[in-house]
């Protein structure tokens, strides 16, 4: 499993230079730890440039004991290194997704990392009026709470092989209130406006029930006309973009970084 953690992505992109990374920076105290976060632009960024840029949300729970902290994983190291090759920048940081009870404080992370980033845009070299989300697994739970407060400053919303829904049985302490938090679904159910564009990707040989958030997601997305773009791989497996190197996997990637390019620049 180990080697599942540092392994990159499985798309090959050209590089000016490698990218230039602040790494390590706290972007919160709490809970007796630093939460910090990895910051990705272009080699050749001029120090007054502001670029847009794509904030990439870890899933989880995070397995007790890991030697790798999610930021340090090989999938968002790449990641990160791709957006700066692609002319933004990459934010891949670390929350405290330790277990599904901790939702509330993974969502209270992301706030912070959206207020961090806006408020040191000059020293990240980000344009804080146009940020991107991309989610994986679990991870896509924290987006609900984030298109529930409508911030004008996003631009675009991805999610690879993504739970949408976080349903009543997994947490029978949360109010419906609060699971409603975490499902995109339930925004969509309440007549709830987005209107953000979406890039789902789904993995055919993922878990059925994930899937099935991702398919109801995308039929009542289209049901309110939310402008969305759904992709699959029949035969990509769950992290597909880490394990399956092939032509599907590598079409995906490369079709969300356009996406990503159409409405972030």
């Amino acid at each position: 499993m180990a080697d599942f953690y540092s392994q990159p992505i499985a798309y090959r992109f050209q590089e000016t230079g490698p990218a230039r990374v602040q790494r390590d920076v706290v972007y919160q105290r709490v809970d007796e730890m630093d939460l910090a976060m990895d910051v990705y632009a272009p080699s050749d960024l001029p120090d007054q440039a502001r670029l847009p840029a794509v904030i990439f949300i870890h899933g989880g729970p995070l397995r007790p004991g890991l030697t790798l902290l999610p930021k340090e994983w090989g999938v968002n190291k790449s990641y990160g290194a791709l957006m700066a090759a692609s002319g933004f920048v990459g934010v891949t940081f670390n929350h405290r997704f330790f277990s599904l009870e901790h939702l509330p404080k993974s969502a209270n992370d992301l706030e912070s990392v959206l207020e961090y980033v806006r408020e040191n845009n000059a020293t990240l070299h980000i344009d804080p009026d146009r940020l991107c989300l991309w989610a994986f697994s679990n991870g896509g739970l924290l987006l609900a709470s984030v298109l529930l407060r409508k911030p004008s400053v996003l631009r675009c919303v991805l999610a690879f092989y993504a739970n949408l829904e976080l349903s009543a049985g997994a947490l029978p302490t949360f109010s419906s209130a609060d699971l409603k938090s975490f499902s995109s679904i339930a925004l969509l159910e309440e007549d709830f406006p987005i209107n953000l564009p979406i890039f789902i990707a789904r993995a055919g040989q993922d878990q059925p029930g994930l899937n099935a958030t991702m398919d109801t997601f995308v039929k009542k997305a289209l049901a309110k006309n939310v402008l969305i773009t759904a992709v699959n791989h029949p035969n990509g497996r769950h992290g597909f973009d880490v394990l399956d190197d092939d032509e599907r996997t590598h079409e995906i990637i490369a079709v969300a970084v356009e996406f990503i390019k159409t409405h972030l620049i």
